[in-house]
């Protein structure tokens, strides 16, 4: 593994001094819908659920390509909440996961009931990640903006784990940490720990379908003061437990982060380099916030990520300032974190 992410790291090195293309994408998202059933304060990407979505055809093409093209990269399912589109969602990891992808599901949960965490259990997800924001159910459903969903949520580890009793599934809690919920991260962690789930921590970032504004922490309601990071996340990241996947390096990021959301500075954003996000009308970016470099109904995946444009806007994003290289797969580890 140190062997493979010296590799990496050499690769982008290279490409970001001299614009070639050696790098290869270690994540890939699949939008297949910007339709949700809540409404995060934190996200706007509800708002716009009215894009063009591609047949299902064009998304199981797209898998054979990134098998031949990139079979060791992790492939997630994503939305707005993929399981609105339940069948699209199971079809795709289906025919993911016998084409040797490892396939994630990134969900809110709120519509996994016994019988769907079965058809989840069955279809060849690697992993399936379920944001549970807090123990306390109020708060979930106010980060949520729809009451009940701290139950739901519940509800839905507690049916992927009764149906994933052979462990072939990594369970994962996705913990958004804010002002609201940071006081029970402690509880999160019992709780990760007693049902045997990985936990995730994912840093606030500024609303993706929203134009970036600079300095936008300083007036966020849900950022957490600097008393709340020193009691509650300090201690999370001085005796990191096993159940935190997050990289020790990232913990530390993210705690300097949010003591100083202006700390990452001049430091490079890994998402042009090992990043793919596919729209639901096909549209393939370098990052969340980036412009299109293409679409899969006009081109093969691997022609998009070495082409003209795909170039031009690494060279672009090579000096990005912006907040969001804090979220785990956009953070270029520099050669001290692999040491």
């Amino acid at each position: 593994m140190r062997i493979a992410s010296v590799r990496r790291y050499a690769a982008n090195l290279i490409d970001k001094n001299f614009g070639s293309s050696l790098s290869r994408p270690a994540y890939i998202d699949l939008i297949i819908t910007k339709k949700c059933n809540f409404r995060c304060g934190h996200c706007d990407t509800w708002k716009s659920n009215n894009i063009y979505q591609m047949p299902p055809e064009r998304w199981f093409g797209l898998l054979a390509q990134i098998s031949q093209a990139w079979p060791e990269a992790v492939v997630e399912i994503s939305g707005g909440e993929p399981l609105i589109e339940k069948y699209l969602s199971l079809k795709i990891a289906n025919l993911g996961s016998r084409l040797a992808l490892a396939m994630s599901l990134n969900t809110n949960g709120a519509l996994i009931n016994e019988q769907t965490a079965a058809d989840i259990s069955r279809s060849g997800f690697a992993s399936v990640k379920v944001s549970l924001y807090s123990l306390d159910e109020s708060i979930h459903d106010k980060l949520r903006g729809v009451s009940g969903a701290g139950a739901k949520a519940k509800k839905a580890l507690r049916h992927l784990k009764d149906k994933n009793r052979k462990n072939e599934i990594k369970i994962e809690v996705g913990l958004l940490l804010t002002g609201l919920n940071i006081e029970g991260i402690s509880d999160l962690v019992l709780y990760c720990q007693e049902n045997n789930f990985n936990l995730i921590i994912q840093p606030l970032d500024f609303n993706i379908e929203r134009f970036y504004r600079e300095n936008w922490h300083s007036s966020s309601e849900l950022w957490p003061t600097k008393e709340q990071v020193e009691k509650y996340l300090k201690p999370i990241i001085k005796n990191k437990p096993p159940v935190i996947k997050n990289p020790s390096f990232h913990l530390k990021l993210i705690y300097r982060y949010y003591l100083d959301g202006n700390s990452l500075g001049r430091r490079p954003c890994l998402a042009p380099y090992n990043n793919l996000i596919i729209e639901p009308n096909g549209d393939v970016k370098l990052c969340f916030r980036s412009q299109p470099i293409g679409n899969i109904g006009e081109n093969n995946i691997q022609g998009i990520w070495q082409g003209k444009k795909a170039k031009e806007e690494r060279q672009r994003l090579r000096f990005c300032q912006k907040s969001c290289k804090i979220i785990g797969c956009n953070m270029r580890k520099q050669l001290k974190d692999l040491l």
